[in-house]
């Protein structure tokens, strides 16, 4: 019964933070950041978690329940993205002055959720996939290495899908390149970084459903 309360318990949180890392990634799109002489996407230092989390979710209780997962996030963000970038435009009254902010961040987020559920179907697909494959190849073992590679492979196909859908007649070929470079190695770093304390939550987590 214990066992069942932690994973219970878990499992919510874990969604919830999934769902906020999505949410922050779709706002974040359009935030062109400088790094130094080039330029990238905000969404580049939340974006690496998502694909960490299922990793966790894969390891864990299986890819079932990591596909589950993301086609769940994919409607919420359906709610989130279209449905409020809808509601912004019903009618305020004339004291209301900050109508266009309210334009310019949540207007294009259906054109950012088209290109997302592409990309993300996608990318989260391939990782899930061949994080499940290894795990079996692997026995389990070596997950830090295995959750670094497959998520380095479905940040890979996000980037260049999605970048190339969201900047699509808004920035020149060699623009969108350079922010799919920047974003990809970024991400990498990002994932580097995190990936040592994404493997220690695993383990915490199988600890804790065998004591």
């Amino acid at each position: 019964m214990k066992i069942h309360q932690f994973h219970y318990k878990l499992l919510i949180t874990i969604a919830m933070f999934y769902m906020l890392c999505v949410i922050s990634s779709d706002l974040l799109t359009y935030k062109i950041i400088v790094l130094g002489t080039i330029h990238g996407s905000a969404s580049l230092i939340v974006f690496p978690v998502i694909y960490l989390i299922s990793d966790m979710i894969n390891e864990v209780y299986g890819k079932k329940l990591a596909r589950f997962l993301l086609f769940c996030s994919l409607f919420m963000e359906f709610i989130f993205d279209v449905i409020l970038s809808q509601i912004i435009y019903l009618p305020s009254p004339k004291t209301f002055n900050i109508q266009p902010a309210y334009e310019t961040i949540l207007g294009p987020l259906p054109h950012i959720y088209w290109g997302l559920i592409i990309a993300l179907t996608i990318s989260s697909l391939i990782n899930i996939s061949i994080m499940a494959w290894w795990k079996n190849k692997l026995n389990h073992r070596h997950y830090a290495l295995r959750s670094f590679c497959s998520t380095i492979i479905g940040v890979f196909f996000f980037t260049v899908i999605g970048y190339s859908i969201w900047f699509y007649n808004m920035k020149t070929l060699p623009e969108i390149i350079e922010l799919i470079s920047v974003s990809f190695f970024s991400k990498m770093v990002i994932t580097g970084i995190m990936i040592w304390p994404s493997a220690q939550i695993v383990k915490y987590i199988q600890q804790e459903s065998i004591s």
